[in-house]
């Protein structure tokens, strides 16, 4: 069912097969037509999934597909070692304007270059004159890729050149971005370039957005945040901290992601339950994976991990107090919850 899901995802339209990058999801079961916005935590969760998926399958496409999903957001979606949020689906009034192709400017292209058995080539990416969105196309590859497919994808790039690029969202936002350098770091187990991006990228997040020892949520580059930290942005920043020391063994690493874990304890923990923001309307931390993960499930991973390498018990204890309220919730649906089921099941295998 993995290998199946992953393998039908890369095929071309939700995932970008020109640029790189996922789009924010698909509107059919093959995965083909996407709403064409692309988001950073979509993009991270997924660079770091198939990076795992190749140490687990050792299926070279999975490390190329997080490698070129990385490179996408480093080359057009930051600025200054900082991520963006997001860009639009919409680009010129019409949606997916920017990514798809009209038959003939596809051939036209082709016959310009030195591709040969263009139709052959046509018919692999899936380029028709009906088309497979909106009478025009999008690039996808069902089977086998073309001959020469650097140079193609090259050609379509060009064509892209002249089309509007979408709207970015250029606001930085802590959460988001712990999660793209995560994965940087885990990418980096591969190729060490990625590790040296990650670290500079988690120095320049945390000059950006934390200030006089308060960690801020959001704010655009070159602006001065105003928005308070929330959970989710320690549980991910932490996340992000345990990460980059399992793979530099820079201790500073280590001290950080405490760090971050005591005051989020301080301010979001209660008994067992852990609230989203304690401003003057307190809103309770949902633990069930939705959009992302869920920040209760990232920080309770986070805890467990401190408190093994660093041999202190209370992280573990408040790690295990939030599993123990949350129990019967997890146990009647654990399918809504699956990062708290990984950390059920692993500590009753590891106490």
């Amino acid at each position: 069912m993995i290998t199946n899901t992953l393998d039908h995802m890369i095929k071309g339209g939700f995932y970008d097969l020109i640029d790189g990058g996922f789009c924010r999801y698909s509107v059919d079961e093959k995965w083909l037509v996407p709403h064409f916005e692309k988001m950073l935590y979509d993009n991270a969760l997924l660079c770091e999934l198939y990076t795992k998926a190749y140490d687990q399958y050792k299926d070279e496409r999975y490390l190329e597909i997080a490698k070129e999903s990385a490179d996408f957001w480093l080359k057009q979606m930051s600025e200054d070692g900082l991520f963006y949020s997001a860009s639009d689906a919409d680009s010129e009034g019409f949606e997916g304007t920017y990514y798809i192709y009209t038959y003939k400017e596809v051939e036209d292209a082709l016959k310009q270059s030195e591709i040969k058995n263009i139709e052959q080539t046509l018919k692999m990416l899936n380029i028709t004159q009906e088309g497979n969105f909106e009478s025009k196309n999008i690039v996808r590859i069902d089977k086998e890729f073309p001959e020469n497919f650097d140079m193609i994808k090259t050609i379509l790039k060009d064509l892209r050149k002249d089309k509007k690029y979408p709207f970015c969202d250029k606001k930085v936002q802590t959460s988001w971005s712990a999660m793209m350098i995560k994965s940087l770091f885990v990418l980096a187990e591969h190729d060490k370039s990625y590790g040296e991006v990650a670290a500079r990228s988690l120095e320049k997040l945390l000059d950006t957005l934390y200030l006089k020892d308060k960690l801020y949520h959001t704010t655009l580059i070159a602006n001065k945040p105003k928005i308070e930290a929330f959970l989710e942005d320690y549980a991910f920043l932490a996340d992000a901290m345990m990460q980059a020391f399992k793979y530099t063994k820079d201790d500073i690493y280590l001290i950080q992601a405490q760090r971050f874990i005591n005051i989020a304890l301080e301010r979001f923990y209660k008994q067992g339950v852990w609230i989203f923001s304690d401003t003057d309307f307190e809103v309770k931390a949902e633990i069930y994976d939705n959009t992302y993960t869920s920040s209760v499930g990232v920080i309770v991973d986070a805890m467990f991990s401190l408190s093994r390498l660093i041999d202190d018990e209370k992280y573990a204890h408040f790690a295990y107090k939030t599993l123990e309220y949350n129990s019967y919730e997890i146990a009647r649906r654990p399918v809504l919850y699956p990062k708290l089921l990984e950390q059920v099941l692993s500590y009753t295998r590891n106490g």
